[in-house]
């Protein structure tokens, strides 16, 4: 603030990071508005106040920030706006990479002994940083979590690349090594910034791919349709990105077509969300009620849909012994009677400031918002289970978990197909799986690991009885490729036309076994998450898979347990 004012009188100012001093950025808004009535007071039409005039036409003030929902609105309003996009699609990222390197490092490989080594590589590596930069479009199928990776890393991979090329000169018995590059490049480059297993295993995937000897032979090639530039000068690389790189598809991730519907389908979702937070809160709807006319339809109907709470004192009673599940199916009781209380004191309250015999709080109007908008309320997400449900899905996939619960609490049996997704902490129970199977064998619990098993039945009503090892569970989605039953393995999705972007698994059998008798050959190690977020890791399942794990790994492919809406 005090450098402002003294440079008031016609001076520039350079404020940087500005999305970083959240908390100061309303004292600079006021700073400026003041500054601005003062300048314009000395300043009046016909009037002379150069004697005493403080500030001058000639002040500027620079600010640079990263996009933030923190930036005052007035602030915004005050300035000029230049944004610095990065690039957009695959090509255009491709060809500023190639560009960060000049001439003189493209040639720099001239003096050793291995040049048609170096350029093959070094254009490659642009590829693969390309690659890992544009994926973060497809969101968590892409990568799970968004990572920041820079021009900067891709340069220094450049040096230690031409640096692995001297060492190998025509003086030196030294080779190329292949993993030592990838080692670089995946695990301390860009493998500093991955934080998430999968996304690592992603990462390495990539790097076996772009880094190793195959890209050196003729007619070797990146991906479909576009080919490992042979012997082209440094000033035609880009005239051969323009030429040569096919349009962009998912193809060139690594992912099924499948892939760009899920993306665009992404877009179009925000793009609605955006505008139904823009209109006005308290118009009437489109059903001809006023908003609180709606909301009090919404209310009621889920007050007289909402189950009582579980006797909890009774269960325990009717208890002859505590079992691992049991000890899962309590606590899953006791979480379900805290989230229908919140929701019913919610909603109660909203109903009686509705009549007016209560004020409307912060908390009450924002409710009665999310119910207008189909969306659940945040009051109760904080105490329920993570999902991405509209509001009314939402309410029916809450009646089911309560019925399960139900079913259990009446018989103290647990279902012969349980449904895994309905559970608040579905680990639990597979831990209980475990230590049911370690009880029974005697073996250590830190030993074991959990074994699928892909069933051909697709109904709970195909089950006759609980598996004799294990437990049958159901309520998983498959992202990025689809099930074939018959076959029994992981296959791309059909076609072109895609009916069902997230195809139902059949029945899983889960078993428990030592990690002596895991197998993995053949198998894909697919993450199980809860949603289609990847916020929240459950398991690995092992499903079969008739071609290389690597396809499904680039594809993105892992089982959901509650399937995207």
């Amino acid at each position: 603030s005090s450098g402002i004012n003294a440079e008031y009188g016609g001076g520039w100012v350079m404020l940087q990071n500005i999305h970083l001093t959240r908390k100061w950025l309303h004292t600079l808004e006021k700073l400026l508005d003041r500054l601005t009535v003062e300048y314009e007071s000395q300043n009046k039409e016909g009037e002379d106040n150069t004697a005493t005039q403080k500030g001058s036409s000639k002040f500027r003030l620079f600010l640079s920030s990263e996009p933030s929902p923190d930036i005052p609105a007035g602030l915004l309003q005050k300035c000029m706006k230049l944004t610095n996009e990065p690039p957009q699609g695959l090509k255009e990222n491709l060809k500023r990479a190639v560009s960060l390197f000049s001439e003189e490092v493209w040639e720099s490989g001239a003096h050793a002994h291995h040049l048609v080594e170096f350029k093959p590589i070094l254009f490659s590596l642009c590829v693969y940083h390309s690659l890992v930069l544009e994926r973060r479009k497809f969101g968590p199928q892409g990568w799970n979590k968004i990572y920041p990776f820079s021009r900067g890393d891709l340069q220094v991979c450049g040096k230690l690349l031409l640096s692995r090329v001297e060492a190998s000169g025509p003086h030196s018995s030294n080779t190329i090594s292949w993993d030592e590059l990838r080692f670089l490049v995946g695990e301390i480059m860009y493998g500093g910034h991955i934080t998430d297993i999968w996304d690592r295993r992603l990462n390495a995937t990539y790097l076996q791919q772009f880094i190793k000897e195959d890209i050196l032979s003729l007619g070797a090639s990146f991906y479909p349709g576009f080919g490992v530039p042979n012997n082209v000068p440094f000033d035609r690389l880009l005239t051969y990105i323009d030429e040569n790189m096919p349009v962009e598809s998912p193809t060139a991730f690594g992912m099924h077509s499948s892939a760009e519907l899920g993306y665009r389908t992404e877009i179009s979702e925000t793009l609605l969300r955006d505008l139904l937070d823009m209109r006005p809160k308290y118009l009437t709807t489109s059903s001809g009620l006023t908003l609180q006319e709606k909301v009090k339809v919404v209310l009621d109907d889920i007050l007289e849909r909402l189950p009582e709470n579980f006797s909890l004192e009774s269960i325990t009673d009717r208890l002859d012994d505590k079992t691992p599940v049991a000890n899962v199916f309590l606590p899953e009781c006791n979480r379900m009677n805290f989230l229908i209380d919140r929701v019913r004191s919610s909603l109660s309250q909203l109903d009686y400031s509705l009549k007016g015999n209560i004020s409307m709080s912060d908390n009450l109007e924002n409710l009665m918002l999310s119910l207008c908008n189909d969306q659940v309320p945040e009051i109760w997400r904080k105490v329920a289970y993570p999902s991405t449900k509209s509001l009314g899905s939402w309410i029916v996939d809450l009646l089911a978990r309560v019925t399960q619960l139900d079913t259990w609490s009446k018989t103290l049996l647990p279902p012969k197909v349980v449904w895994l997704s309905g559970f608040f902490n579905p680990q639990a129970y597979l831990t209980a799986i475990m230590q049911t199977t370690a009880r029974k064998n005697g073996w250590a619990l830190d030993n074991m690991v959990l074994q699928t098993e892909v069933t051909k039945k697709t109904s709970v009503d195909e089950i006759d009885a609980p598996a004799k090892e294990g437990c049958y569970i159901t309520g998983f989605y498959m992202e990025g490729a689809r099930w074939d039953i018959a076959g029994g393995a992981i296959e791309n999705h059909h076609g072109t036309v895609f009916k069902d972007l997230y195809p139902a698994m059949p029945i899983l059998l889960i078993r428990a076994s030592n990690t002596n008798t895991q197998e993995y050959e053949a198998f894909y190690q697919c993450p199980v998450y809860l949603n289609q977020q990847r916020a929240d890791y459950v398991f690995t399942a092992n499903l079969k898979t008739k071609q290389p794990p690597s396809v499904w790994t680039l594809s993105g492919v892992s089982l959901l347990m509650e399937q995207p809406e």
